[in-house]
């Protein structure tokens, strides 16, 4: 904690606030009690912040669910299926061989803690801007008493650095196949800084690499497509300092990730990740997920 002028500047003040809150959204998840829609993001509670840790202790789901809902629609659900699905993903790189893992804007990200029975003998880097990161190894110290030897902070601002600035200071080996997890990231930057991210991991990381990745669709970056949460999400991110800036064309993926050097593994839609991650015993679907956002998993050509 230091003073700016008369106003005390907590640690809080200076980690982008949408990581804490998507955090918090995933803690909220667990407390599913139909385990078929349920987060499993166990460790998130741990790792979000003070208030938001009285908000899961003291406010039942049900009132929150409705509240959230109203508040910013799609949101709770939404983390939920992004979680579950690179999770998936997560776990059949590590059983197929990858040798080490990059999570580009780590946030609070708890993969590398929740899995860490499954990464021996694999390096972890986590990448993210230095406010957030630095915040979050306070709070895995508190929760940990130290960090695992393999898991490596790397901290970056992706708007003024680019990953290979980073990495190459690392420990990371570009002759090692890599997993590249890149989670709610892209759409809060320029067109250019996303080319610069996929250009590093199809020119530099080893045969049989991949990446997994979220996107917007152009149309809602554009303003011309705004369904069910939408306007509430661009309007929250603005607030926050963090405006929605890029996007591609729904059709135009497979030719996106091609021209960059990538082959599509899978693609998965709104309704892809509603009807795999959120239906219920009873074949119901729980909720919706945000309407504007595809995950692509793809492998370096």
């Amino acid at each position: 904690m230091e003073k700016a002028g008369t106003k005390v500047v907590k640690d809080e003040d200076k980690a982008i606030k949408s990581a804490n809150s998507c955090c918090f959204l995933r803690a909220m998840g667990t407390l599913e009690k139909d385990k078929m829609v349920r987060n499993p993001d166990y460790l998130s509670k741990d790792l979000t912040s003070l208030k938001f840790k009285l908000v899961y202790n003291l406010i039942p789901l049900k009132f929150f669910k409705s509240f959230i809902e109203k508040r910013f629609p799609t949101s709770y659900h939404h983390l939920i299926a992004r979680t579950k699905h690179v999770d998936k993903i997560f776990l059949e790189e590590i059983k197929h061989g990858v040798e080490q893992i990059v999570i580009l804007g780590a946030g609070y990200d708890s993969r590398a803690y929740r899995f860490s029975n499954r990464l021996a003998g694999i390096k972890v880097f986590e990448l993210d801007f230095p406010g957030t990161q630095t915040l979050k190894k306070k709070r895995l110290k508190k929760l940990f008493n130290k960090i695992p030897e393999n898991v490596i902070h790397v901290p970056i601002d992706f708007t003024a650095k680019t990953i290979e600035d980073v990495l190459k200071e690392s420990e990371f080996d570009a002759k090692k196949r890599t997993f590249f997890i890149w989670e709610g990231v892209s759409m809060y930057l320029t067109e250019s800084a996303v080319d610069l991210v996929l250009k590093f991991v199809s020119e530099n990381a080893a045969p049989a690499s991949s990446i997994v990745w979220d996107y917007a669709y152009k149309s809602f970056i554009d303003g011309k497509y705004m369904p069910k949460g939408g306007i509430e999400a661009a309007e929250h991110a603005k607030k926050n300092n963090e405006p929605y800036l890029f996007g591609v064309k729904r059709d135009k993926m497979i030719n996106f990730m091609n021209d960059r050097g990538f082959e599509i593994i899978s693609h998965l839609s709104p309704k892809d990740l509603e009807n795999l991650y959120l239906k219920k015993n009873d074949g119901e679907i729980d909720g919706n997920v945000h309407q504007y956002i595809n995950i692509v998993y793809a492998k370096v050509i």
